[in-house]
């Protein structure tokens, strides 16, 4: 089932909001409350977010087959779509589906720069941090904690030290937040750092990636079992990733402009560190980066405390994994 909430009274025209990821489907409000007067305002709450029903297997043509009928259902007609980051995809794609016979596409990207209640909370986190986080309900997530500021670091450091249950505050960020060179506080011995992965393959499909635990029992690959897949499949696993919003759309097309955006972007910011690449042979195979990507993911959550390093040697290649002699140790080659 996907939720639906309308505002307003329809009077020949019908606007649709479209959340982005991972934002809140009633961050929409505050823009679609200004339009209520003149039209009937349908805000969606996509599959797995809001009050909509989880989707399991997540399916991305599924998933938007399900809000064209439900928006079908409430009897919206010829809407303007209104998209905000990487709902812009999902509204231009709902969009092409001729039964909602869309009028016309907005992006609203940069739409929380613009937001009062963000650009509020972010002076209240920089002039009073203290004041800021007392009297909040715990735990208290805080995004891009770094835009915040030293102060409000040691404000959250301090309301650590007098009340040291775990999980009082969940800091988020786009990049090791604790590390940027503004910010000297860490948090160390305070905080527990979790890297947030794309998708593993097993998420995308829905099952458990036991791979790294088998090898560690002791187990061989030949005694695994294995669901073999062409160079095609393979290549377009590899490709895509694991990004949620690449996989949240359900046209190539939409899924080449994001990457290629993502792309863009880190070029952009990582100029610097991209500029000691001085040839294509410094950067290893694609599909042995998306291998190791994989290892490093499921490393994250087993039970066995486990350290992968990376070392080539063209002259062994292999693809049997190989154990140390007291097992404390294994070595995946291949060419």
């Amino acid at each position: 089932m996907v939720f639906l909430e309308q505002r307003g009274d329809f009077a020949g025209l019908d606007v649709v909001m479209v959340h982005g990821l991972p934002s809140a489907p009633d961050s929409m409000w505050h823009v679609g409350d200004a339009l209520v007067d003149v039209a009937r305002v349908t805000n969606v709450s996509l599959p797995n977010y809001g009050k909509s029903d989880p989707l399991r297997p997540y399916d991305a043509r599924g998933a938007l087959e399900l809000v064209e009928e439900a928006l079908i259902d409430a009897g919206v007609r010829r809407p303007i779509l209104l998209g905000f980051s990487a709902g812009v995809y999902r509204a231009f794609e709902l969009a092409l589906r001729p039964a909602l016979e869309a009028r016309a596409v907005i992006a609203l990207s940069g739409l929380h720069d613009m937001s009062a209640a963000h650009r509020e909370s972010l002076r209240g986190a920089r002039t009073d941090p203290r004041g800021f986080i007392e009297g909040r309900g715990r735990p208290f997530v805080i995004d891009e904690i770094q835009r915040g500021g030293e102060a409000l670091v040691l404000a959250v450091k301090s309301a650590v030290d007098r009340d040291q249950r775990p999980g009082s505050f969940v800091l988020t960020g786009s990049s090791r937040f604790l590390t940027v060179p503004t910010l000297s506080e860490s948090l160390s011995g305070r905080a527990r750092i979790i890297d947030l992965w794309p998708f593993s393959q097993g998420e995308l499909r829905g099952t458990r990636d036991q791979f790294l635990d088998r090898l560690v029992a002791g187990d061989e690959p030949g005694d695994m079992a294995w669901s073999p897949i062409s160079r095609r499949e393979a290549a377009v696993m590899v490709l895509a990733g694991g990004f949620p919003a690449v996989h949240s759309m359900s046209s190539d097309r939409s899924r080449r402009q994001w990457l290629s955006d993502y792309a863009r972007t880190l070029v952009t910011r990582d100029l610097t560190d991209l500029s000691r690449i001085h040839r294509a042979a410094d950067l290893p195979g694609l599909l042995e980066t998306f291998v190791v990507a994989e290892l490093m993911k499921q490393a994250s959550w087993s039970d066995t405390p486990l350290r992968l390093a990376h070392y080539r040697d063209s002259e062994q290649p292999s693809h049997v994994p190989r154990r140390s002699p007291d097992g404390s140790a294994l070595s995946m080659l291949w060419e």
